[in-house]
């Protein structure tokens, strides 16, 4: 996300997610909400960019799919906040699945 503060990934979950991303076994879709930094350097919000960058990068170097949507303005609950845009945003991905009509 353009003009998003990087925070550093730990190197402890890097090698975590890294031990888990070849069990993956399915499509991914990763939906990243809202997220900043703080004037104190910390993370507001789930997930960083760089983690988010990272995530995509284990997934797809293990063969698989990695849809990644940006939503920073979305709160955690995207299914309660915006029950539309999440059954849009899930529909989507189904219908752009193989052998889904």
């Amino acid at each position: 996300m353009p003009g998003s503060p990087k925070a550093e990934v730990p190197r402890r979950e890097i090698k975590t997610a890294h031990r888990y991303g070849p069990a993956v076994k399915t499509p991914v879709l990763l939906t990243h909400h809202f997220r900043t930094i703080d004037a104190a350097g910390r993370l507001l919000g789930a997930l960083a960019d760089v983690q988010a960058s990272r995530a995509r990068e284990l997934v797809t170097a293990a063969g698989n799919r990695c849809d990644y949507l940006s939503f920073p303005e979305m709160g955690h609950a995207m299914h309660t906040l915006d029950p539309e845009l999440f059954a849009k945003t899930l529909t989507d991905l189904a219908r752009s699945l193989p052998g889904v009509p």
